[in-house]
């Protein structure tokens, strides 16, 4: 009996060690409108609410705006939303959470010179505003993207910004968010080289969209570019690196019209079933496809709000995700609300 019952406590320690690896991740909070809606309240109910709803994470990633994060037309311009911000980092903060704000925020090269230009203008504002605050956080992070696009050299103007932060932030810890492959060659022509970019950060967050690196149509069904064994061969790079990721659980509805195929929402299933056929399942490490034939039009209300009639002349294609298999310890997932919808 006392075999037993010492088995059955092993189990239950076990269980809740893998329960807790399973869900202690680090979240990304993203989506500007409604940070806006929640921090900008005048009262602490709608950030308290957020804050019981993330206290799962032991990490999180708060994006505070683009440039200037504490001017008019900001997130956190507001007395309230200032107010609101200090009691989230506080409140996190006794709870043993690691807080990281994130801003300077552009994709491609036109939006990236438009930050460089202000670059030590917008990092002095905004540091000056944490201080004057006496806001509680444990870093920065920033989201550069794409920065040669579509055709520019700003390495050198990359690596200012990055030296110019680590000299105004010299006491935080300091991440960026990369789009970075398993070649490092390609990753410096796309304006990053790995090694310089560590001598002013502390760590790169790599970015593991699945969805986002687009997909593509062979015997008439879906295929991802970035499929199980390019996503292992992604995560053995990062690993190598020790590098943190940033790993999206956007899975949902791609419609195929004409050959062309569209991304147009975001879903946890797929809810037309009633409406379509099933004319393959495509099963993966860590995702499923399913493919639908249209019987009769309906219509999907789209991620941007529009309206799509899907017509019998379309196909729908779904992407289900893996989550418990894609899921690393000491991965940010995007976007809490996203996941959270």
């Amino acid at each position: 009996m006392k075999k037993i019952i010492l088995i059955i406590i092993i189990f239950l320690i076990l269980w809740s060690y893998l329960s807790v690896n399973i869900f202690a991740k680090g979240i990304i909070i993203a989506n500007n409108k409604k940070i806006i809606d929640i921090f900008r309240s005048h009262d602490q109910k709608a950030t308290l609410e957020l804050i019981e709803k993330i206290d799962k994470y032991d990490k999180i990633i708060i994006h505070m705006g683009a440039g200037y994060v504490f001017r008019k037309g900001s997130a956190f311009y507001y007395k309230s939303s200032q107010e609101n911000l200090k009691f989230f980092c506080e409140t996190l903060k006794t709870r043993d959470k690691k807080i990281y704000l994130w801003f300077l925020d552009s994709f491609g090269s036109n939006q990236f010179n438009s930050i460089y230009q202000e670059h030590r203008e917008i990092i002095d504002d905004n540091y000056n505003f944490l201080e004057k605050l006496e806001i509680d956080y444990d870093g920065i992070v920033i989201d550069l993207e794409w920065i040669n696009l579509p055709d520019a050299n700003n390495t050198a103007k990359y690596l200012d910004i990055l030296k110019y932060l680590d000299f105004k932030f010299t006491d935080s810890y300091l991440a960026a968010f990369l789009p970075l492959i398993d070649n490092p060659s390609e990753n410096k022509n796309r304006g990053y080289p790995e090694k310089e970019i560590l001598n002013s950060l502390d760590n790169i967050i790599t970015m593991l969209y699945l969805k986002d690196g687009d997909f593509f149509l062979k015997n008439e069904k879906l295929n991802l570019y970035i499929n199980s064994s390019r996503t292992e061969d992604l995560r053995k790079y990062y690993q190598s690196k020790k590098y943190l990721t940033a790993l999206s659980l956007q899975q949902g509805i791609i419609l195929q019209r004409n050959e062309n195929l569209y991304f147009i929402k975001s879903s946890t299933g797929y809810n037309y079933k009633d409406k379509s056929r099933l004319f393959y399942k495509k099963e993966e490490k860590y995702y499923n496809i399913y493919g639908y034939e249209i019987k009769e039009n309906f219509s999907i209300i789209k991620d941007d709000g529009t309206e799509e009639i899907i017509s019998s002349t379309d196909k729908i294609h779904f992407l289900e995700l893996k989550n418990k298999k894609l899921i690393n310890d000491d991965d940010y997932l995007w976007e809490f609300f996203l996941l959270n919808e």
